[in-house]
């Protein structure tokens, strides 16, 4: 009986440290330079390219492969739009993703939030290009890094399983970006 109690013990131990456990990965987001038109250009000259972070909490039905947000100009507005997939490790009825924008010197822009809500099939694949914000010059011409994250899922059998922000924003601590003193900095902001 006891022998069992422990058992139970650490699988939960186990379990809960599992639900935590996140993984970190990171790709070249293209050049910082907005072509406008007529050659005009927004930080012409420069040699930085994005960096997209994608935060993947390993208990979440939801994982993402190089999300992030780029940048485009069309008729004569600036436009954030979403990038990459999401993969569903369960059937789906909605996911929420935030991308979380980052300036040249590691201070939050503004977070944006998408939430796709579809039946989607168990292993299947969803790309992230369908939803896009508003930007101005100055965020475009700012923006260095998108921190990504699945914040909400609901799956098909109706189980809702949300993420720890605490640990997403210690996460985001460590790749020495600032969230600065807004509390609520990662709460589902801009919606599009």
């Amino acid at each position: 009986m006891r022998r069992g109690i422990i058992a139970a013990v650490l699988m939960l131990i186990v379990a809960i440290a599992r639900a935590a456990e996140l993984k970190v990965d990171s790709v070249d987001g293209g050049s910082v330079i907005t072509e406008l038109s007529s050659g005009i250009k927004v930080n012409e000259g420069s040699s930085l390219h994005r960096t997209f972070v994608t935060i993947n909490d390993i208990s979440s039905p939801v994982q993402l492969q190089g999300s992030g947000i780029i940048v485009t100009f069309e008729n004569s507005r600036y436009s954030f739009a979403g990038h990459g997939n999401a993969s569903a490790a369960e059937a789906l009825s909605a996911f929420e993703v935030r991308h979380v924008l980052f300036g040249m010197f590691g201070e939050r822009i503004k977070t944006l939030s998408a939430e796709e809500v579809r039946d989607l099939e168990k292993a299947s694949s969803f790309y992230l290009g369908h939803e896009e914000w508003n930007a101005t010059e100055g965020q475009v011409s700012d923006l260095l890094t998108v921190v990504s994250f699945v914040a909400s899922v609901r799956t098909a059998s109706g189980r809702v399983w949300h993420c720890d922000l605490k640990k997403i924003s210690e996460a985001i601590g460590q790749l020495n970006l600032s969230l600065g003193s807004e509390s609520k900095a990662l709460d589902a902001p801009s919606r599009p």
